[in-house]
């Protein structure tokens, strides 16, 4: 089976970062190993960045790291790992340095990429739980141990699988979303990109302008969905990041939910499902 090469991407945050290493590097020596590490925003950040670097070497003495030059944002940092992994890779596992993975994550990944690289229904797939604001009772290990085969739509687009030829299908959309941000992408002019997706045929209803929303939106115009194994695989440690605060992390109890510590490889994976979870995101996005 083909093992999936790991894409970490990453700024600032090395007291993240290496409990994500950690954690990943036994199941990563035996993979191709990437990190596209944006740039300091200024010499008193350089140390953090720095920091990342070595982190990076130490656990990953295999792998190689893409320090850009300049500070990209993390909007275009994302963009830069995915379109210039794909020039190297046709398939990839997409990791963002605030994760935690259990140990058969990749392994996990693995087998779902390898079952669903031909079906152009699904454009990405992941191994964390599916609705991950759902409340944390539904979430218990039991109820995961008991669907443990089953598969649901994903929410966040955290520790992702893609590819090559699927992200190839839905660039052309999200160009035109990266030519309206500006670098600051907290700054990104909401009603231009709103305009954008209503010239789409998007209705009125769909307000979010995130990157991962504009990702998601280009699935579904080309009728891809994205898909989560019911079970959840890794846990989330981002306190504070781009979009998290303090606040968020203890409303959603993200430190408490409970990580499967099992290797499972068959899934339901069927075209009802498919069409399911298709069906579900649009009603979310543009209901």
């Amino acid at each position: 089976m083909h093992k999936q090469p790991v894409v970490l991407v990453g700024y600032n945050r090395p007291q993240y970062f290496f409990s994500c290493a950690v954690a990943l590097e036994e199941q990563s020596k035996d993979r191709e190993v990437y990190l596209f590490l944006d740039g300091e925003r200024s010499e008193e950040e350089k140390h953090l960045v720095d920091a990342y670097e070595e982190i990076f070497e130490k656990h990953f003495p295999h792998g190689t790291c893409f320090r850009s030059n300049e500070n990209l944002g993390v909007a275009f940092n994302t963009r830069r790992a995915r379109e210039e992994t794909f020039e190297l890779c046709n398939s990839a596992v997409f990791i963002e340095d605030d994760l935690i993975l259990n140990p058969f994550y990749m392994d996990i990944m693995d087998s779902l990429m390898e079952q669903l690289k031909n079906e152009d229904s699904v454009g990405m797939v992941n191994a964390y739980g599916g609705n991950t604001t759902r409340k944390l009772g539904e979430n218990s290990l039991e109820n995961q141990i008991n669907k443990k085969n089953k598969i649901v739509t994903m929410d966040h687009t955290l520790a992702y699988g893609a590819w090559k030829n699927k992200y190839e299908k839905i660039k052309p959309i999200l160009t035109e979303y990266y030519q309206l941000l500006p670098q600051e992408y907290r700054a990104r002019p909401h009603n231009e990109i709103l305009k954008l997706w209503r010239s789409k045929g998007i209705s009125e209803s769909m307000t979010t302008t995130s990157q991962d929303a504009a990702t998601v939106m280009s699935m579904l115009l080309n009728e891809q969905t994205k898909i989560s194994t019911y079970g959840n695989n890794l846990l989330y440690i981002g306190e504070w990041g781009e979009h998290s605060r303090p606040q968020d992390f203890k409303r959603y109890e993200w430190d408490e939910w409970p990580v499967m510590n099992e290797l499972v490889t068959e899934y339901e994976l069927t075209a009802d499902i498919f069409k399911q979870t298709l069906s579900e995101l649009k009603e979310r996005y543009w209901r």
